[in-house]
């Protein structure tokens, strides 16, 4: 009944599970479901496990998942070993799950000890929007128009109703940029159980710092400002749009979620414009689907992407000119600064050696599928850096590029190198380790 199963699996970064290969790990009694990914051919191909008798066991390990049968029949040892692949998978899925609580609540503790307490800078636009949502003509302030290059609407419908609630006190606008920070790291860890392994303590290692850069602590100056909502709001939009297009099988309701998710961060933050860029690139990468479905998902995308020119130039909005080359040099600052904000001589060198190990490793990376979600992080974060640097016109000085709050833009970049590095782990080309080492 369940032979060839476990043979016909897809194998998107081991994460995709047919439903055959479904079945028979409820059969055998394989829990929780993501560790079916790791159950050996043979387990499904085994006649006993088939019909349930047989002459002979089956015993075999492969990718740390155990598989027996004592007399042919689905019960005694078997069950044991599967049990203790169990213990092992739902261990490692805890062990993430605490530390990144534990950070959660770490930054959550220094929210509520040091967030600024009072409206400061941009905050401080609130005010005329609020007088006027009182009287009734909201509509003839700048809730609806472009802000220093930036739609905020998305943040403005909750910091309205926020200094409503607080009398103006910004403590509760801190809550809700922790909160989308934290939905935004759920995503990423959701990201890496469906595309990486948790066969052994090495990946248990990259899943851990993916969940510290996550929750990294140089977000705390953006949490420590209540109306950067905007920044927090945009990021969980970015990572919702590439955790839907980079599903195993893409359909119109992955789309869909996609551009909806896209559209909240172009209302949150201008940064949001690499989106277009990065969901092109996903759809058309996606090899397995037609060209005719691939221009069907992408019509959508083109219609947005010209209501926002659109709006974009009735507002006024237009790039300055900048020299290419010190826009490139902009860029490699304003990348490397999300690990080496406090050492800004080594950030261009840092994301300079970041993009030579991609380019090294990527022609020999076998699934190239189950690597484009992390690609796709590169790929915002390096586009939105160098948005950034045109739309502030300011690459004669790459000291901008350094400004606190891009931290929590340009971290992304090396959440999907890592991603990046782990799939090159996954596919045997060896270069994690050194990579790593290379970087500390």
């Amino acid at each position: 009944m369940f032979k060839g199963a476990c043979e016909t699996r897809t194998g998107y970064g081991q994460g995709e599970i047919d439903g055959a290969t479904r079945e028979c790990c409820k059969r055998v009694g394989v829990r929780p479901m993501p560790a079916c990914r790791y159950l050996p051919s043979s387990t499904c191909a085994a006649p006993q496990f088939a019909v349930g008798t047989g002459a002979s066991g089956v015993s075999a390990r492969q990718g740390g998942v155990y598989a027996a049968g004592a007399a042919g029949t689905l019960n005694g040892s078997s069950k044991t070993f599967l049990s203790e692949t169990e213990m092992d998978a739902t261990a490692r899925i805890k062990t993430i799950v605490c530390f990144a609580a534990l950070l959660a609540v770490a930054l959550l503790a220094g929210i509520l000890a040091w967030h600024i307490p009072f409206m400061l800078w941009d905050h401080l636009d609130l005010v005329p929007m609020y007088q006027g949502w009182m009287a009734g003509h909201l509509e003839q302030t700048i809730f609806w128009k472009l802000h220093g290059g930036h739609w905020h609407t998305a943040a403005y419908i909750l910091l309205l109703p926020s200094a409503w609630l607080t009398q103006g006190h910004p403590w509760l606008d801190c809550l809700l940029s922790w909160a989308f920070l934290v939905a935004c790291a759920a995503m990423l860890l959701f990201l890496w159980i469906r595309t990486q392994s948790l066969r052994n303590s090495g990946d248990l290692g990259f899943a851990l710092l993916i969940a510290f850069l996550a929750l990294y602590p140089g977000h705390f100056f953006n949490l420590q400002f209540g109306w950067q909502v905007a920044v927090f709001e945009c990021l969980f939009g970015v990572t919702t749009t590439i955790v839907a297009l980079s599903a195993p099988r893409l359909n119109w309701m992955h789309n869909l979620l996609a551009i909806a998710a896209t559209i909240l961060a172009l209302l949150s933050f201008a940064t949001a414009y690499a989106l277009f860029v990065v969901a092109f690139v996903m759809i058309v990468s996606r090899t397995e689907l037609a060209w005719r479905t691939r221009l069907f998902y992408l019509a959508p995308w083109f219609a947005l992407g010209l209501a926002v020119y659109h709006f974009n130039q009735q507002d006024g909005g237009v790039f300055p000119p900048v020299q290419p080359w010190r826009l490139i040099v902009y860029t490699f600052y304003y990348l490397g600064a999300g690990i080496a904000h406090f050492a800004p001589a080594a950030a261009p060198w840092l994301t300079g050696f970041a993009l030579t190990v991609i380019g090294l490793a990527a022609s020999r990376i076998r699934d190239f599928r189950a690597a484009m979600p992390w690609v796709a992080l590169l790929l915002f974060a390096a586009v939105g850096a160098a948005l950034t640097g045109m739309g502030r016109g300011f690459t004669e000085d790459h000291a901008t590029a350094l400004i606190q709050r891009y931290v929590s833009f340009s971290i992304l970049f090396w959440i999907g190198w890592l991603g990046f590095l782990a799939r090159t782990r996954e596919d045997g080309v060896g270069w994690h380790t050194g990579s790593l080492a290379g970087l500390i």
